[in-house]
């Protein structure tokens, strides 16, 4: 059976590469770490492979869908991973807004 994964998810290449390089030299032992610049692409690719994901990492700005509305999406996909939403101390507001829209059991994991 292969390692769950973790899926980091920034549209920034740069960011995106440095996430997923930490993430790796931590756990790449025990999961396989995928990054991808696209919420609906990322959720696409690993299902359609039928991996199991563990951990979301999702950039909050992004141009396609939000790192929030990514994690939402991924919540029916993969309802026992945990979610992490990366924020920039400027998006601070955003992200508690969120958490106190969506404060039903099981949503911040």
């Amino acid at each position: 059976m292969a390692n769950p994964g973790i899926l980091s998810l920034d549209d920034d290449p740069a960011a995106s590469r440095a996430v997923a390089r930490d993430i790796r030299r931590r756990y790449g032992d025990r999961y396989r770490v995928v990054r991808a610049a696209s919420g609906p692409e990322a959720l696409r690719e690993v299902k359609l492979r039928g991996e199991q994901v563990a951990l979301l990492l999702a950039d909050y700005r992004m141009p396609e869908m939000t790192g929030i509305e990514f994690l939402e999406a991924a919540m029916d996909l993969f309802p026992a991973a945990r979610r992490v939403l990366l924020t920039a101390y400027a998006d601070t507001g955003e992200a508690i807004d969120a958490i106190n829209l969506r404060n039903s059991p099981g949503w911040w994991a």
